[in-house]
């Protein structure tokens, strides 16, 4: 049924199995997670999970399913419970999970929750932490118009010994823009430079949107020596 993606005949099945009184088996309950999901019965697929948990330490996978699933639920608690229930059974706690668990706090708005489990993470031997965890962080402070905190989070990257790349570089210039400090966003754009990262046209989307209120012409001169800049770089790949 399921190779056939018959998803709501196999939870039928799953059903009839448990009107007759039958238990679902380990195995059982890990394909049910992704069969609910499929037909976005969420709250079934974490029933399932919850069945799997009971019979036995849920794989990596019958985690991941269960975390995008509260991903989709925007249930952060949720999802940082079943991050410490992984790092409990000494399931594999990995950065695939965490990163799937901050985004969902950046969505959700949980940014002092997301940054002290960035800072939890990174003090782990080794650190679980990777560029994606710092830029998720940034993300949020970006969406926040925080600039100061989107520009720490690139001097605790570097601290930590995770080079920035170009998205980290991008999205604190958003956080610049969208904070009315168009000056730091430029600023930003020598010290992506001085990495040896290139700006590309994200960068110059970002330092448009820095031009619509009051531009002078040596800014726009700049703007527009960047876009010929990026264009050819585009051309060239």
């Amino acid at each position: 049924l399921a190779g056939q993606r018959q998803f709501h005949l196999a939870l039928a099945v799953y059903d009839r199995l448990a009107s007759d009184g039958l238990k679902a088996s380990a195995v059982t309950c890990s394909c049910l997670i992704g069969f609910a999901t499929e037909v976005g019965e969420l709250e079934r697929a974490v029933e399932f999970f919850q069945m799997l948990s009971e019979l036995t330490t849920p794989t990596i996978r019958a985690y991941m399913s269960v975390l995008r699933v509260h991903a989709r639920r925007q249930d952060f608690a949720a999802s940082v419970a079943t991050l410490r229930d992984m790092e409990r059974r000494k399931a594999g706690m990995d950065s695939l999970a965490l990163n799937v668990v901050l985004a969902t706090g950046v969505a959700t708005d949980q940014l002092d929750a997301v940054e002290q489990l960035v800072a939890e993470a990174s003090a782990k031997q080794p650190p679980l932490c990777d560029v994606v965890s710092y830029n998720t962080l940034i993300k949020g402070f970006a969406h926040r118009c925080n600039y100061e905190n989107a520009a720490r989070i690139i001097g605790q990257m570097r601290h930590c010994g995770i080079p920035p790349n170009a998205i980290s570089f991008n999205t604190v210039m958003d956080a610049a823009v969208r904070a009315g400090r168009a000056s730091e966003a430029w600023t930003l754009l020598g010290e992506m430079r001085a990495t040896g990262l290139r700006p590309d046209k994200f960068t110059c989307s970002i330092l448009v949107k820095s031009l619509s209120k009051g531009a002078t012409e040596p800014q726009v001169i700049r703007m527009l020596a960047l876009l010929r800049e990026v264009d050819q770089l585009c051309d060239s790949t």
